[in-house]
């Protein structure tokens, strides 16, 4: 089973509450907004919240199951236009003036040549004078080897129809290759009975050194780091690394 199938259903309980970074992405997208593609849109929370406010925005996601839940939720926003598609292998016939890699959608591939990739693919979308934004976690607040595998409280929420959600989560991570393993655990109490889901979800961490190199090898400037959805100056306490990019135009 695919396990976005399992993430799918809780997505939105988990993830509903956070808007920082939607309001983020609409400061940009008055600048470079003309078109947006949303790259692993989801369940559609960012690529609705950008094309409600009235920007054409695209959006794509590899996930069926994510991808149906936000054709469910956006039958009423006309100028988002959903498709399915894999990120190291998009190939579109049309550019955008802003693209975005939300929420840790980059760090979801597990090697670094699918990143690269799809930074390539994302840079073969974009226009000469637009805007590539790239939203992943920063390494540098990971837990330690001493806590991997630890089980933590992800959060707790309650449905329309009087179900407890509870969610707890375990890192795995592998500091040799740069990777882990979020072993994510969904228990579902509905009156006397409770059932439990799982899933499992690779990815590689990114440093900034590498990430920006990574830009560069796919023809792209590196401009900006940010920590935070406030578009603070990215440290090594920062939660997020936010990087901005424009496209490389050779000179003659």
């Amino acid at each position: 089973m695919d396990a976005y199938e399992v993430v799918s259903r809780y997505y939105d309980l988990e993830h509903d509450r956070l808007t920082d970074d939607v309001d983020m992405y609409l400061q940009f997208a008055q600048t470079y907004g003309e078109s947006v593609l949303v790259c692993g849109v989801g369940t559609g929370r960012v690529g609705i919240g950008i094309a409600v406010r009235g920007f054409e925005t695209w959006g794509f996601d590899v996930s069926p199951a994510m991808l149906s839940r936000a054709r469910q939720k956006a039958v009423s926003t006309p100028n988002l236009h959903l498709f399915d598609a894999d990120m190291t292998s998009l190939d579109l016939d049309r550019s955008f003036s802003l693209v975005i890699m939300p929420l840790d959608t980059l760090v979801g591939l597990a090697t670094r040549e699918a990143q690269e990739a799809a930074l390539k693919r994302a840079r073969a979308c974009l226009l000469p004078e637009g805007l590539l934004i790239v939203d992943v976690l920063n390494p540098l607040v990971l837990p330690d080897l001493s806590e991997s595998r630890l089980l933590r409280l992800r959060f707790e929420s309650s449905t329309c129809e009087g179900h407890l959600i509870v969610a707890n989560d375990a890192l795995e991570i592998d500091p040799a290759n740069q990777s882990f393993e979020l072993h994510l655990r969904y228990e579902v109490a509905a009156g006397h009975a409770t059932r439990t889901e799982w899933a499992s979800l690779p990815g590689r961490w990114l440093y900034r050194s590498e990430l920006e190199l990574l830009l560069r090898l796919a023809g792209l400037i590196p401009t900006h780091a940010y920590g935070n959805y406030d578009l603070s100056q990215y440290d090594l306490a920062s939660p997020r690394m936010i990087v901005t990019a424009t496209v490389d135009v050779p000179t003659s």
